[in-house]
């Protein structure tokens, strides 16, 4: 095999200089477009092989070249994320020391003969990763497009639920369902936080809502909850279905199907294309899902700027390492998106569509942490994913209540005939070193769980979870008869 070291040198350069956009990209296979990748690939995988070259003619051994390459390539393009997860001031610092020592040993101990054998077994060992991390998303993403594809949301099944009452579509009022993640009920924000939230229910109750103290999901994880509450029904345990069926089941949920059989269309605002409805929201001029700024930065740019190691980053993680301090803000998708979506039930361009279910899922007040309580963009390296210190998820979760009531406010102004369902997919969960080790699974299934019922009261929806939520809403809007779950 060592015969072959100087292809296994190529190999492995390249596998380690374009992993990680490889990574990303086929992860998010059909939602990222290609043409956004490629020129990252291109450039990583150029730059790897011109530090090899460079390594070559000072070494004069290709072998301990690709060695020092590919680590070199390695930390740039990963040492930025793998700080930003250690949460560690002096991480970087570790990782250069480390650097260095390693460098050394390739360039000074390592006999030629190691250097081969390694850039072989190393070699191989990147191309299966390589090839692993392209074959199996891309599989499982194309298995779910087909399952996507096979449902055009019109499946007959679903028409049990349905009685033999004919309902105009004069009488349909629209829905609106606001899903907010990891956003605590009551009474876990007063057990865990001992945090009082009786005003953000009181302005919800004077705006015509009817608010359940007590509500639960069943569940921790997001997909699961969410397949739950789009199926209308309850799995008996997490370990019913993986991330990718719990995916499959949310996007081709049975709640879609009565909605449609009874006349709607079916819309969202959100960005991780849970459900296959027309997106409302543009989240740039250029009207790319992808984009949230208005510099015309892509998601896929942004995420690889927070990876990389390059300037700004590095003078600004100097800056950090000095005064512990951080203030190289990005924003990518996830952080944006709150933002960006709550914004649009509130601004101008928001209006009414006529029978029209809308689906907004809201990655937040869930981590990172990123929004003081009036809404300042503020990205701090050590505290973004701090739990143990109750002040950051406090702050964003109130701000969060905020763009809540400014967007009920405008929709009720607009549309009081509406039907506006706001509520958290779960709690505050165990989050292991960064804090809440000891929240009990009650505490994490309990949810917000808020109904606006055409003007009306719904006190039905009073200490039942999410499903049976939807099912009352459902049974007495169009008086259907669907039992409820225990």
């Amino acid at each position: 095999m060592t015969k072959y070291s100087k292809i296994w040198a190529a190999v492995f350069v390249s596998s380690a200089s374009v992993f990680s956009t490889v990574f990303l990209y086929t992860h998010n296979f059909g939602t990222l477009p290609f043409l956004e990748s490629l020129p990252f690939m291109l450039a990583f995988l150029s730059m790897g092989v011109l530090i090899m070259i460079a390594l070559t003619v000072i070494s004069k051994s290709i072998e301990k070249s690709a060695l020092a390459s590919a680590w070199i390539m390695i930390v740039l393009l990963n040492t930025g994320y793998l700080v930003e997860i250690m949460r560690y001031r002096y991480a970087l610092l570790c990782v250069l020391i480390a650097s260095i020592l390693i460098l050394h040993i390739v360039h000074k101990k390592l006999t030629e003969e190691n250097a081969k054998s390694l850039v072989c077994v190393f070699g191989l060992v990147a191309a299966c990763l390589l090839a692993f991390n392209v074959v199996s998303p891309v599989l499982s993403s194309i298995s779910l497009q087909k399952s996507k594809a096979s449902s055009d949301l019109s499946s007959t099944n679903t028409l049990d639920y349905i009685n033999s009452k004919t309902i105009s579509k004069e009488e349909l009022p629209n829905i609106y369902f606001m899903i907010f993640d990891e956003y605590a009920g009551f009474n876990e924000l007063k057990s865990v936080y001992q945090y009082d939230n009786t005003a953000f229910k009181d302005q919800l109750e004077a705006l015509g809502f009817t608010v359940s103290s007590k509500s639960t999901n069943y569940k921790t994880n997001t997909f699961q909850c969410l397949a739950d509450l789009f199926n209308l029904e309850i799995k008996k345990s997490n370990s019913e279905y993986d991330e990718l069926d719990s995916r499959r089941q949310a996007y081709n949920g049975a709640l879609f199907h009565i909605l449609q059989s009874l006349g709607y269309s079916l819309y969202k605002t959100e960005v991780e294309n849970i459900v296959p409805f027309e997106n409302l929201v543009n989240y740039n001029r250029e009207n790319k899902l992808w984009t949230t700024t208005d510099t015309g930065e892509t998601t896929f740019y942004l995420i690889i700027k927070r990876s990389i190691l390059f300037y700004p980053k590095f003078v600004d993680y100097l800056h950090f390492l000095i005064t512990g301090t951080s203030y190289y803000e990005y924003q990518s998708w996830v952080y944006a998106a709150p933002a960006t979506i709550m914004v649009h039930y509130s601004g101008d361009e928001f209006t009414i569509q006529k029978n029209a279910f809308t689906l907004a899922y809201i990655c937040c007040p869930h981590g990172p942490f990123v929004f003081d309580s009036d809404g300042n963009f503020h990205y701090d390296l050590i505290n973004a994913w701090n739990w143990k210190d109750p002040h950051y998820y406090l702050e964003q979760l109130e701000y969060v209540s905020k763009l809540i009531l400014n967007a009920v406010n405008s929709i009720l102004k607009k549309d009081p005939y509406s039907i506006i369902i706001i509520m958290s997919d779960h709690g505050v969960r165990n989050h292991g070193k960064f804090g809440l080790s000891d929240v009990t699974i009650e505490e994490a299934t309990d949810i917000l769980n808020a109904v606006y019922w055409k003007g009306h009261p719904i006190d039905e929806i009073h200490g039942q979870s999410g499903v049976n939520t939807l099912r009352i809403i459902l049974n007495k809007t169009f008086e259907l008869s669907l039992p409820m779950l225990e």
